[in-house]
């Protein structure tokens, strides 16, 4: 089978040929760097192929996913096409421009002439380069790259008919900034709610005026000037002796100055000073504690549900009754303390808390034994009842809890079937409002038992006599509901292919982050693996090279409850991506084996010393250069 690739139109082609004459073949359109056949497509068929880069034959080849077709090849007609040219270098060449938005201009030379060029200038939300000389004739004329930054990349030219003349090659043209701006001249704030950066750089006549940029993936772009559809961005950078400085591009400010606000100061708790509880309903509580002991303590609880923005529930009790007088006949009146809460790290029992630090409490600190919340209490078979009652058309399912002490009085429970838990309606409804469940569970021999949350009920027993002579009761040996779910539950898990050690091995991310990349082998061959990174929005890995293709590919960190031992759960979706080679994680290096030595003069950078050995006899010696990196001196 001979493959080649293709454009037809605007839109690019796969042709893959039937046989070796090139009379019939398969038409495959690209979307999102995976190509579909198009007959199969319009019978709603998913026949699909990605294109791969041999690194050892140096040539690109294709990966049919799905070899059957719905559909009948059709007769190739080559005028209908023009062939793809893929260039290498030093056909082309790179160049970052601090005075446009993306800073990546492409210059594609003449084959025969260096000096003239096409300048090509960077889309984010297409992915390509696109002619700037066409573009201003209204001419899409676009290219690719693959490979950036290894060995084998290369440039992939979709469209070669150019409506627009060479240009001369001046690269200094582009690469040229007006200003640089050093400290105290600016500062970078960080908002408390969110953790987002801003950088504020100061007007130049008076300090109490300021221009406000935030922060985006290519730079800080000036936020007055964004809301007035002008982009003017400024890029941070950093020197061999890690001082930071700020670019500005030659794009002016259309906006005014607007005046300095100082950032509000900020204090970060962490245990043991805080510790965070999840309630039986799921629901954070966070307790900042004010004294050594731990005897007492401020409750927060989330502003909305399942939210990492916290208020003091003192104060917020104290606001919302702001009209009434307390003892001391005065009114309350003020704002309630918020504290953020933060991942430190993947894992889930590392967390700190951030606040500012000028804000007061209107209540006072509490008793910490007073807001603990108690732990569930097993109650076996003898020490409950079921009973059902029939109201009209509906058969509702309740529960009776014994009193300790006295078994002719019980606490009533109603089944939610929403929630699938039995609520005590009568602490819920009360003025205080408790919630009080109690969940109905099987264990291995069959046998059902109730799991009832330990906080104190609030409404008074009932006699059990008054609930048999109810009308409709019937008193059931065992609830009647069902325990598949579970089942169910572990036969899905099964079929998404779970994962055991050693099948799967957790390293540090590429910024140093503890389990922040997992690693998954190939079945058949432990020398080959897929690569994921943690995702904190989703809280799960994802297969990086299958996200550039737009296919997310899933997995999730489990704890078996009964081994406490890690299982990773793969998802729905398929690889599309060719494993890789594996390479072991690499080792850290410990503080008493290496050291930094910083150098007073400007012309000298900083030096790291690694030792080879505990005696320190021999060591490796590095400088500080670009992109916050040490590099070996021999090497170099």
């Amino acid at each position: 089978m001979v493959t080649i690739k293709v454009k037809c139109g605007i839109q690019r082609r796969l042709i893959i040929f039937t046989t070796a004459e090139k009379e019939m073949c398969y038409e495959y359109t690209c979307k999102n760097q995976i190509y579909f056949c198009c007959q199969c497509r319009k019978q709603r068929r998913r026949i699909t192929a990605i294109m791969g880069y041999d690194d050892e034959k140096n040539e690109e080849y294709v990966k049919l996913i799905n070899k059957e077709h719905f559909c009948k090849p059709l007769p190739y007609d080559p005028e209908k096409y023009t062939k793809i040219i893929t260039l290498k270098k030093p056909g082309y060449q790179f160049l970052d421009n601090c005075s446009t938005l993306t800073r990546r201009i492409l210059y594609i030379f003449h084959p025969n002439n260096r000096n003239l060029c096409y300048k090509y200038l960077w889309r984010t939300l297409e992915g390509k380069f696109y002619c700037h000389g066409c573009h201003v004739k209204k001419k899409a004329t676009a290219a690719e790259i693959f490979n950036e930054n290894k060995e084998n990349e290369f440039i992939r030219l979709l469209h070669t008919d150019h409506i627009c003349e060479y240009i001369n090659y001046e690269p200094e043209k582009y690469t040229s900034c007006y200003n640089f701006v050093t400290k105290p001249d600016f500062e970078i704030q960080t908002k408390i709610s969110n953790g987002n950066k801003k950088l504020i750089i100061f007007d130049k006549n008076d300090r109490s005026l300021c221009y406000i940029y935030f922060d985006s993936k290519r730079g800080f772009r000036c936020t007055k000037c964004h809301e007035m559809n002008k982009t003017v961005f400024t890029k941070l950078c950093q020197n061999s002796e890690g001082e930071e400085y700020v670019i500005l591009s030659n794009a002016p400010h259309v906006c005014t100055p607007q005046k300095y606000i100082p950032q509000p100061k900020s204090i970060i708790l962490r245990p043991p000073d805080i510790e965070l509880i999840l309630s039986k309903e799921g629901q954070k509580m966070l307790y900042i504690y004010t004294s050594n002991d731990r005897s007492q303590c401020y409750l927060f609880k989330p502003v909305r549900k399942n939210e990492d923005r916290l208020k003091c529930n003192g104060c917020s009790n104290l606001l919302n009754n702001r009209h009434r007088k307390r003892k001391s006949d005065e009114i309350v009146d003020g704002k309630v303390v918020l504290a953020y809460l933060f991942k430190d790290g993947n894992s889930a029992d590392k967390y700190y808390v951030r606040m500012k630090a000028d804000q007061k409490h209107l209540c006072k600190p509490q008793k910490t034994s007073a807001t603990k919340v108690p732990e569930p209490i097993t109650i076996q078979s003898d020490e409950y009842f079921l009973f059902k009652q029939k109201l009209k058309k509906k058969e509702l399912l309740y529960l009776g809890i014994y009193m300790k002490d006295d078994k002719k009085l019980c606490y009533k429970y109603c089944y939610e079937s929403k929630s699938k838990l039995f609520v005590c309606n009568a602490c819920g409804n009360s003025k205080n409002r408790v919630r009080i469940t109690a969940k109905l569970q099987q264990n291995s021999e069959g046998n059902e038992f109730i799991l009832a949350s330990g906080v104190k009920h609030i409404c008074k027993p009932i006699k059990v006599s008054t609930i048999e002579q109810m009308k409709g009761i019937t008193i059931l040996e065992k609830s009647g509901l069902s325990f598949d779910e579970n089942v169910k539950k572990k036969k899905s898990t099964e079929e998404k292919r779970i994962l055991k050690l050693p099948n799967f091995e957790l390293h540090r991310s590429v910024t140093g982050i503890k389990d922040g990349k997992l690693v998954v082998f190939k079945e058949d061959d432990k020398n080959q693996c897929y690569n994921y990174f943690f995702n904190k929005h989703d809280n799960c890995f994802l297969c990086a090279k299958c996200l550039k293709m737009k296919n997310r590919v899933r997995a999730d960190l489990r704890i078996d409850e009964e081994t406490s031992e890690k299982f990773v759960e793969l998802g729905k979706n398929e690889h599309c991506c060719d494993p890789v080679k594996y390479e072991p994680e690499k080792e850290l290096i410990e503080e008493s084996n290496f050291m930094v030595i910083n150098r007073e003069s400007k012309t000298k950078p900083t030096k790291l010393i690694v030792f080879t050995s505990l005696s320190k006899e021999f060591c490796y010696e590095y400088i500080f250069k670009k992109i916050k990196t040490y590099f070996c001196v021999l090497c170099l």
